[in-house]
């Protein structure tokens, strides 16, 4: 045990308790405890106290993290792996970089805090910003390609080389898109950007990842998912290769429908998602993108035993938002809001993902592949759904995992093909998308993104940033701080 938390896996009987009451109560705050949990920087330190070696192979490596939010409990992970551990970020984000810079300056606000309440010096964290649009399978190679050079080049000042190595790469989802969409390579957009981005992040910078591997180190690839997955069981990995455009949901999850766009008497066969009777169908096409992310973790455990992927559960998260949420989510904010955790008592998964030495040990095999609940402890994962082909019965989760990881990686091969300047997207034949309708390739659809923050009811989930732009790509995508490595005072 470290830090306070446990070495063995919560019981499948325990797990599929509560996930059984989560589904049919939505009252996801009783998951979690807000009075004990406790905040990312006093659970860093008593790690560090308990496992000082933990920083070796950490301090001045790159942490690679995909759509940090401020306000959320991705910001506070962050702020620990800069501050504490002395980690160099990369932050990519789909959002104006100004967010990023924001991000980077309350990251140095906070070091010069904790200089002056320790009476020490402190040095200013090093972030680099990329343009990263998880809607564009293209502008996700681009990113990969943009980190990579980081990586095996080191700053442009030359005063940090990291040998082409990444130790921590961590995925926050981008939240919910609210309208039927799919991308421009015909995906349908709320697995497109949670489950198949990341994933292509992720095999992208595997040279990368493998190569900061020790006899002793782990890197870590942390899928920030949710407890919601259990509401996602039924993603369907062959009808997602299928049928990308329905995001592997089941048959009847999507409906054609008529809409005059024009205001004359043309109207446009489009397709909605039907709603059930518990959730909006844009939020469980979420949650099937959660449990896709959790199999695809599990089967890369297996594929790469020098890697460790973790999946965490961040908790229910209070929301800052200044968005109005409606009636149910605000009602569900303010009755609820004494259960929910902070931001800062949300990050304890994702650090114990990166940090705890169990993750290190490749004989701990029940830790190979985790997924890690909101107190940092491991549960067991909920029971796919889907029939299995070849048994008749529903898949076991071991040979689950491996066909989501099999399908997805198929998809890919045929949606991404390489060209003389370069790897491009191609748009599957079968699938439908804004600009089948003559629309631009920035209309979105009616989108409210959030950090992993809420991985919730559907309140948080469709809430979050204010500004939920994403500009098309900029030429120089690569911006590395203006602080990149100036110091103040003695390390």
């Amino acid at each position: 045990m470290t830090a306070g938390n446990n070495d063995t896996v919560a019981s499948k009987a325990h797990c599929d308790r509560q996930y059984y009451l989560t589904k049919n109560t939505q009252l996801y705050w009783t998951l979690q405890n807000t009075w004990t949990y406790p905040y990312a920087q006093t659970y860093v330190n008593r790690l560090l106290q308990e496992a000082p070696a933990v920083k070796g192979p950490l301090n001045k490596q790159l942490a690679v993290i995909t759509n940090i939010a401020l306000n959320g409990s991705s910001y506070h992970a962050a702020e620990e792996l800069a501050l504490s551990l002395g980690m160099h970020l990369i932050l990519l984000s789909g959002k104006k970089l100004s967010k990023l810079k924001q991000v980077e300056e309350a990251l140095l606000r906070e070091a010069r805090q904790r200089g002056v309440a320790n009476n020490t010096n402190y040095l200013k964290p090093t972030v680099y910003k990329i343009q990263y649009d998880d809607n564009s399978l293209s502008s996700v190679m681009q990113a990969a390609q943009d980190v990579m050079e980081i990586a095996n080049n080191g700053s442009k000042d030359g005063k940090f080389q990291y040998n082409g190595q990444i130790p921590v790469l961590i995925h926050n989802p981008s939240g919910v898109t609210v309208a039927y969409e799919t991308t421009k390579e015909g995906i349908e957009i709320n697995v497109a950007r949670n489950f198949v981005a990341p994933h292509l992040l992720t095999e992208q910078l595997l040279p990368c990842l493998k190569k900061a591997a020790t006899d002793t180190f782990k890197p870590r690839i942390v899928q920030v998912s949710s407890v919601g997955h259990c509401q996602g069981t039924d993603f369907d990995p062959e009808r997602f290769l299928d049928m990308p455009e329905e995001g592997g949901a089941p048959d009847g999850t999507l409906q054609q429908t008529l809409v005059n766009e024009d205001g004359d008497n043309t109207h446009v066969a489009v397709k909605v998602y039907v709603e059930n009777e518990e959730l909006d169908g844009p939020v469980v096409m979420y949650y099937r993108s959660r449990m896709a992310v959790i199999a695809d973790g599990i089967a890369l455990a297996r594929e790469e035993p020098s890697l460790a992927p973790v999946s965490v559960y961040p908790g229910s998260v209070s929301s800052s938002s200044k968005k109005s949420l409606g009636i149910a989510e605000t009602i569900y904010q303010t009755g609820f809001s004494v259960f929910q955790l902070s931001p800062r008592q949300a990050a304890r998964a994702t650090l114990r993902a990166v940090l705890d030495p169990i993750f290190n040990d490749g004989s701990v095999s029940h830790m190979r592949g985790a997924y890690l609940h909101c107190d940092g402890n491991a549960w067991t994962v909920a029971d796919p759904t889907v029939e299995d082909p070849v048994t008749g019965a529903p898949y076991i989760l071991d040979d689950y995992a491996t066909k989501v990881r099999e399908c997805v990686k198929r998809l890919l091969s045929e949606r991404i093909q390489p060209t003389a300047d370069g790897p491009e997207t191609t748009h599957g034949d079968a699938t439908k998308s804004q600009e089948d309708k003559g629309e631009s390739d920035e209309k979105a659809g009616t989108e409210k993104t959030s950090d992993e923050t809420s991985e919730e009811p559907p309140k948080d989930l469709l809430s979050g940033d204010d500004d939920d732009t994403k500009p098309a790509l900029e030429e120089s995508q690569v911006v590395p701080s203006e602080n990149d490595s100036e110091k103040q005072g003695e390390e």
